[in-house]
């Protein structure tokens, strides 16, 4: 990316237009993965779905904890301990 950048004499660089950039190589260049990253990549994004699921579960909770208030803290507060074991065990 830094040689097509160079190329095209794209100097300045913000997120819009590094974003821009590498979709504009993307279109033109279109470069493919070998099969083997494309499988680890695949692995990667399997183990990524369920921690993000249960990051959302629990950020849930946390959010009905300050809607509801007392009457239902005991149970978001166990179901929290919960996510958080969840959350420690898919990082490891």
């Amino acid at each position: 990316m830094r040689r097509y950048t160079g190329a095209i004499e794209q100097l300045e660089k913000t997120d819009n237009i590094d974003a821009a950039v590498i979709a504009e190589y993307a279109a033109i260049v279109q470069p493919t993965l070998p099969p083997k990253k494309i499988k680890n990549l695949l692995a990667i994004k399997d183990l990524l779905a369920p921690h993000q699921q249960v990051m959302e579960m629990r950020t849930k909770e946390l959010n009905r904890i300050k809607v509801m208030g007392k009457s239902f803290e005991r149970s978001c507060k166990r179901l929290i301990k919960v996510f958080d074991i969840e959350v420690a065990r898919l990082e490891k």
